[in-house]
Formats: structure tokens, C-alpha cells, sequence
């Protein structure tokens, strides 16, 4: 069965090259938690190149250590996705993320790379992550939610905490190129937010409507990322 689309765009930190494909399911609450155990494999990717990265650019060590304790965070959101999914009856895609990046790559590119996925997309994903825990009506789905939203809200400080550094690292060009990803991104998230979630997925994932997820961003926009 093909799921509904649903509203919300793919959350959190992606590495180069994903293209996320439709769970699948007999509902639309175990296909919307089939996509997001797919979403966490390939965040959990990003984070493992992006540690390999820093390392190799020499970044303080506190950044590293941090980068390292979200690869180990998201292996543990795997499992809740997983378990979600495999509760609701989605049947995750287990793609294989776990090989290297395909080469080294510039501390610009790094860097625009971590202010699209990390400063806007994982910024999101904390406020809608918190959003459902607080809408939703299913009580492990609230608990593992509520869990997923500090861990996020994480995620998004260390992007911000790598930007940052970056930021003292790159000649001006660099940054004004960092300056307008922001924007285009921002301006992503809202033209990929084009449908209404299912009822289901709304009311057991407490996920927000297309009009709440748009004055989301318009309150990330203003208080974030202005």
C-alpha cells in the first residue's frame, strides 16, 4: 500500500546525495514512522561523516566529542522509529548509509552543508518534534517524542556551535555563500510543506498542519534564523 503524502519534509541532519523514499505500510501512522526510522539511518550517516570531517580538519575537541555523542544519539532514534514503525505496521526501508563520503570535501562545503541539514533543518525538526509531543495522542509516541525534541534541540546548538567556527575559518565569499544557503533553505522548508497530514498520522504523531508547521517556521525565522 502507498501511503497519503504527508506534509511535513524530511527533518533533521541528510547527507549528500539522499533521496528519501515513500514507507510502506497498511496505515498512515506506520508509513510516516517507516519514512522517519529511514530519515534517522541517513542522519546518522551525516553525523558519522561530518565527525570524520571535523577530526580531519582539526576542530577544537569539544566539537568532535559532541558530533560523536549524536552518532550514538541517533543510533538510539533508529531503534525508536523502528519500534514505532514496526508498532503501527510500516515497513522501514533499510538502506545502507554507512559508507564514507564519496571525498574529502572543503570547510566551505562542510560548512553549507551544516547550515542547511543542521541551523535550519535540525532547528526545525527540534520545534516540530516538540510540537508532536505535545499534540499527540498516543502515549509512547509522546514519551519517545518528547525524548527525540531535547535531543534535537541539541542537534541544532552544536550546528550552530560548528557555524560558528566555520564561520572564523572562511574568507568572506565563503560565508556570504553560507549566508544565502540559509535563505534558500528556509525557503525550501516552506514550498516542501504542500499537503495536510493524514488525520491519523495527525492525531496519533501529533503532527501539525500545514498553516501550524508555516507559522513554525515563521517564528524560527524571526527568533533564529533572521
Amino acid at each position: 500500500m502507498q501511503p497519503r503524502a504527508l506534509s511535513m519534509p524530511p527533518l533533521g541532519r541528510r547527507p549528500s546525495g539522499f533521496r528519501q523514499r515513500p514507507g510502506t505500510a497498511i496505515s498512515a501512522v506506520g508509513a510516516y514512522f517507516a519514512e522517519r526510522f529511514e530519515l534517522e539511518v541517513a542522519t546518522h550517516h551525516a553525523y558519522v561523516i561530518l565527525c570524520a570531517e571535523l577530526d580531519a580538519l582539526d576542530a577544537p575537541k569539544p566539537l568532535v566529542e559532541s558530533v560523536e555523542r549524536a552518532v550514538v544519539e541517533e543510533r538510539e532514534h533508529i531503534e525508536w522509529m523502528r519500534r514505532l514503525a514496526s508498532r503501527f505496521a510500516g515497513v522501514p526501508v533499510q538502506d545502507d548509509f554507512g559508507g564514507p563520503a564519496s571525498r574529502p570535501r572543503s570547510l566551505s562545503e562542510i560548512a553549507v552543508e551544516n547550515m542547511v541539514e543542521g541551523c535550519v533543518r535540525e532547528s526545525f525538526a527540534a520545534v516540530i518534534a516538540g510540537w508532536q509531543a505535545s499534540h499527540a495522542k498516543d502515549h509512547e509516541v509522546v514519551e519517545k517524542l518528547r525524548n527525540y525534541a531535547m535531543r534535537k534541540t541539541g542537534h541544532a546548538r552544536l550546528a550552530w556551535s560548528i557555524h560558528r567556527w566555520s564561520a572564523k575559518q572562511l574568507d568572506e565569499l565563503s560565508r556570504a555563500r553560507v549566508a544565502s544557503a540559509k535563505e534558500f533553505a528556509v525557503y525550501s522548508l516552506r514550498d516542501e510543506i504542500r499537503a495536510e497530514p493524514d488525520p491519523e498520522v495527525r492525531m496519533i504523531a501529533g503532527v501539525p498542519t500545514r498553516m501550524e508547521a508555516e507559522r513554525l517556521i515563521d517564528g524560527l525565522s524571526v527568533e533564529l534564523w533572521a
